[in-house]
């Protein structure tokens, strides 16, 4: 769907922020924006309560550290809550309010898009129903201690060919399942987790084995035309709202985390993090990403290309936490207690690696690795002062390390 007079929503809405926030040139900043967030917010100290930028739309809420368009903005003083509406409902309803008639129109797309999850979300609510009676999933639920989330994440269960049954009845196919990236595989008795886009919207499901004889341990559904792995970040429906996300390896260690109160939680989905996924989180006004990936081999490979893709980018800051023992962030929890986990030492990316080519007894692979991740730093001043730090841990002058990056640099160049 696309909406063609938007310019023009935008125009009213422009105009309604400015009853509450003062004009300072590039910004508008105000002392009386009420937060419905924190009702009785309003600060009379100097100190704004929200901040807006007409240029690019963007918006932040001090009361509630809300951060987002000009249609959070609106929203928020409207009272809505964006949790489950999806970027065209929001702006048809502030239309609305706002005496602005949305121009919308529904292409082929939107309306196949709709029909298949309008189909996802009675699998989603059926394969729950039958999840709460079925020992097998509801047991390992238990054992992993999520029981009291499980409603809130909606757990589900199904034998596939009851399954086809009941769609039949609604009339779906077996070819509406593959079309939206779903199998036998994926769904037949194992415990399913639905996945959320950011809008909130069901694109896709994950499933973990309950059967020994069940060779994959996880599985995730294709990439269809409501799902592209490379987009959508699993949990960052609840996670957004934060300056700063935990990125996490998989959906269960996601959840143990929200198990525990901690929301600002991410999870990859059997992919790769993508330039896409990148995007997601800085239009999101994220600031901050911080890994915490196993500490097995399979995380330590993870934990290096996650890095390699957020090496060096300006908008978001990157830290490191290692968990002692290998241990996955659930078990940690388990023996250490949250507050200890919360309070794990970050590591910056420059002093992983670092930590890493020491602990390897300077092999060279990582030597290489580590110097030309200081190569590429922008600033100078950084840049020197990692080379000072590379030269005292390895206990050479720094000149031997300036030497090994020239040397890297002119690799680099093909020289």
């Amino acid at each position: 769907m696309k909406i063609n007079n938007l310019d023009a929503v935008i125009s009213e809405l422009k105009g309604s922020l400015r009853q509450y926030l003062e004009d300072q040139g590039t910004e508008f900043v105000g002392t009386h924006f009420t937060c419905p967030n924190r009702k009785n917010h309003r600060n009379d100290d100097q100190k704004p309560a929200a901040s807006f930028y007409p240029d690019d739309t963007s918006f932040h809420c001090f009361a509630c550290s809300q951060s987002g368009d000009i249609f959070t903005a609106a929203s928020l003083l409207e009272g809505m809550s964006l949790e489950g509406r999806d970027f065209i409902t929001t702006v048809k309803e502030l239309g609305e309010r706002y005496g602005v008639k949305v121009e919308a129109e529904e292409d082929t797309v939107d309306v196949q898009n709709k029909r298949l999850r309008g189909m996802m979300e009675l699998i989603r609510d059926a394969a729950h129903k039958t999840y709460l009676t079925t020992e097998l999933a509801t047991n390992y639920v238990k054992e992993r201690q999520l029981t009291e989330i499980e409603k809130d994440a909606k757990f589900g269960y199904c034998n596939y060919d009851k399954l086809l049954q009941f769609l039949g009845t609604k009339g779906y196919t077996e070819q509406d399942l593959s079309n939206a990236g779903l199998s036998r595989m994926l769904l037949h008795e194992r415990l399913l987790i639905p996945v959320y886009d950011s809008w909130g919207k069901l694109v896709a499901f994950g499933s973990r084995k309950l059967k020994n004889e069940d060779l994959e341990k996880y599985r995730n559904s294709s990439t269809s035309q409501l799902y592209k792995k490379s987009e959508v970040l699993f949990n960052f429906n609840n996670a957004k709202m934060s300056d700063a996300v935990i990125v996490v390896e998989g959906y269960m260690d996601a959840l143990c985390l929200a198990k525990n109160g901690i929301k600002n939680v991410v999870a990859l989905c059997g992919d790769a993090l993508s330039e896409q996924h990148i995007q997601t989180l800085v239009k999101n006004k994220v600031k901050k990403v911080i890994l915490c990936l196993d500490g097995d081999l399979p995380g330590q490979d993870a934990t290096k290309r996650i890095i390699e893709a957020l090496s060096h980018k300006d908008e978001l800051s990157t830290s490191v936490i290692t968990l002692k023992e290998q241990l996955d962030p659930d078990d940690f929890i388990a023996k250490y207690g949250k507050e200890e986990f919360l309070n794990q030492p970050q590591q910056s990316i420059f002093d992983f690696k670092l930590q890493k080519y020491l602990e390897s007894n300077l092999d060279k692979a990582l030597k290489d690795d580590l110097l030309k991740y200081v190569s590429e730093e922008s600033s100078f001043i950084e840049k020197e002062h990692m080379c000072k730090k590379v030269a005292k841990a390895a206990q050479v002058k720094v000149e031997t390390v300036l030497s090994e990056i020239e040397r890297i640099e002119k690799e680099k160049l093909g020289y």
